[in-house]
């Protein structure tokens, strides 16, 4: 029914290690434009879009839509210990088993039963953002990391010459406060000033996502959602929205 062929399959480990945090089962859709899925968590805080498109694989062949529902937590047991060359092959010829097979120095393959998950919905979100930056993911890991350890909020703010990732002002543990100027590498678009919280441990579970984009985008307003986008150079893209908090 189909085939297809990926040349990082540690990316696949990556992206699944983030929806643990979000879900306990998903569904991948594969038809003629690639690869997607649409994860919301348990608590509707945060949102993940994920998309391959079908140039991203060394091998797509997909005559009709075919959704792989799947256990998160397995999947990722099945991922355990996969190094950065293997290459993953996900095929089936029947709606109820899909065969997965890892191949590098370690090959393997296993027949993973096809589970009934419907894919939710994707709702209607406003992406005109006031406040737009593109920085260095190592960066922006880093500044999340500082604040989340004396934090349960992240305060991130932007003007037209900066972008700031900060512990709020009433934090009475540590005050870390991470500025990004407008270079080379960082890139600031604002038509206001513009400031908003967000949950540390929401924005925590996706710095893992940074292996895989050398560059994060950030778009967001006031006491509204932000949108951070990861691009991988193998190709794929995640974008996750995540609610703010709201004193």
């Amino acid at each position: 029914m189909f085939k297809v062929l990926y040349g990082k399959a540690s990316n696949f480990k990556t992206i699944l290690d983030v929806l643990s945090h979000m879900i306990d089962e998903g569904s991948f859709k594969f038809d003629q434009n690639g690869m997607s899925l649409v994860a919301i968590d348990k608590a509707h805080i945060s949102l993940a879009t994920i998309e391959i498109l079908t140039n991203a694989f060394k091998d797509y062949e997909v005559d009709e839509e075919f959704n792989f529902g799947f256990n998160t937590l397995y999947l990722l047991k099945i991922f355990k210990g996969i190094s950065s060359k293997d290459e993953l092959e996900i095929s089936s010829s029947s709606p109820d088993v899909v065969k997965i097979v890892i191949y590098g120095d370690n090959s393997r393959e296993y027949n993973v039963r096809n589970l009934s998950v419907e894919q939710p919905s994707l709702p209607k979100v406003n992406m005109d953002f006031p406040a737009k930056a593109v920085i260095p993911s190592k960066g922006f890991k880093s500044a999340i990391d500082q604040v989340s350890t004396v934090s349960d909020t992240v305060v991130i703010s932007a003007n037209d010459d900066s972008l700031v990732i900060r512990t709020p002002e009433d934090n009475k543990d540590a005050k870390v406060e991470v500025v990004f100027d407008k270079s080379d590498e960082v890139q600031i678009n604002v038509n206001s000033k513009v400031e908003s919280a967000y949950s540390a441990d929401y924005l925590s579970y996706i710095l893992g996502l940074t292996k895989i984009s050398g560059t994060t985008s950030i778009g967001f307003d006031e006491k509204k959602p932000i949108q951070i986008n990861f691009e991988s150079q193998e190709g794929g893209k995640v974008t996750y929205l995540l609610a703010p908090k709201v004193s």
